[in-house]
C-alpha cells in the first residue's frame, strides 16, 4: 500500500524515494502528508557544539572526577554515530559499573543526556549516549528511528 512504499523507500533505500504521496492522494491532502513524512524522517537536526554543549572531557559532579569518553560506531549502512561514554575518572579495577544508554528523541541529539549524566554518574551508573543516524553530528540524512541503529560495528 502507500505506506508500505513510503517505508521501503524512506527506510531501506532512501536514495530511491517512493512518488510523491500528493500523487497518489490528491494534490492539497497528498503534499500535506508528505511534508509530515519529511518531518518525521527528515527532522530539524539539532547540530551543537561539542565543546558547548557537552560535559567536559574531565569534569567534577557532586564533589567527584568524571571523563567522557568519545568515539565514534558504524551502523550497517557504514554510517558514523557520534558516541559519548561518561565514566568516573577511576574505576577500580575488576570493577563492573551498570551503563545506561541513552536513546534522545526524534530531533535531538546526545546533548540531552546531560541532565541524566546529573542524576547517574553520583550513583555509579554509567551513561552512554549517541547521535542516531540522520541527528546530531552523526552521518546520514534520514532518521530510521533506531531502525538502522540495531546492528553496531566498532
Amino acid at each position: 500500500g502507500v505506506w508500505g512504499s513510503w517505508w521501503a523507500a524512506a527506510v531501506h533505500e532512501p536514495r530511491k524515494p517512493a512518488p510523491p504521496l500528493r500523487l497518489w492522494l490528491g494534490s492539497s491532502r497528498g503534499a500535506m502528508i508528505e511534508q509530515f513524512v519529511n518531518f518525521v524522517i527528515r527532522p530539524p537536526r539539532a547540530e551543537y557544539n561539542p565543546d558547548q554543549y557537552l560535559w567536559e572531557p574531565e569534569f567534577t559532579l557532586a564533589g567527584r572526577k568524571y571523563k567522557r569518553i568519545d568515539l565514534e560506531l558504524s551502523n550497517e549502512r557504514n554510517q558514523t554515530l557520534k558516541c559519548s561514554h561518561y565514566v568516573p575518572a577511576i574505576i577500580p579495577e575488576n570493577t563492573a559499573l551498570p551503563c545506561v544508554i541513552y536513546c534522545h528523541g526524534n530531533s535531538g541529539c546526545r546533548a540531552d543526556a546531560n541532565e541524566a549524566a546529573v542524576i547517574l554518574l553520583p550513583s555509579n551508573i554509567t551513561l552512554f549516549a549517541l547521535d542516531f543516524a540522520g541527528s546530531g553530528l552523526s552521518g546520514g540524512e534520514y532518521v530510521s528511528l533506531g531502525w538502522h541503529e540495531v546492528h553496531i560495528h566498532y
